[in-house]
């Protein structure tokens, strides 16, 4: 995991994702999460999309916090 830790380089190579719709009968549920290591707290977002119905749920919370360990 030592690459997390290296510094932005705007010279690195990006991929281009783009999302697609699932196919019927299908859902698709996106996730998201994020750490602050200053403050300690966690967060995650959730995105469900099912097909054929045509709604989407939005879920989203700071469900965390934490501490760093001494070794």
């Amino acid at each position: 995991m030592a690459h997390l830790c290296k510094p932005w380089d705007k010279n690195l190579i990006r991929k281009e994702n783009s999302w697609e719709l699932p196919e019927l009968g299908w859902a698709k549920i996106n996730v998201d999460g994020a750490f602050c290591a200053g403050s300690g707290n966690a967060g995650i977002g959730i995105i469900i999309r099912i097909v054929p119905i045509q709604s989407c749920y939005r879920l989203e919370s700071t469900f965390a916090t934490g501490r760093r360990r001494k070794n």
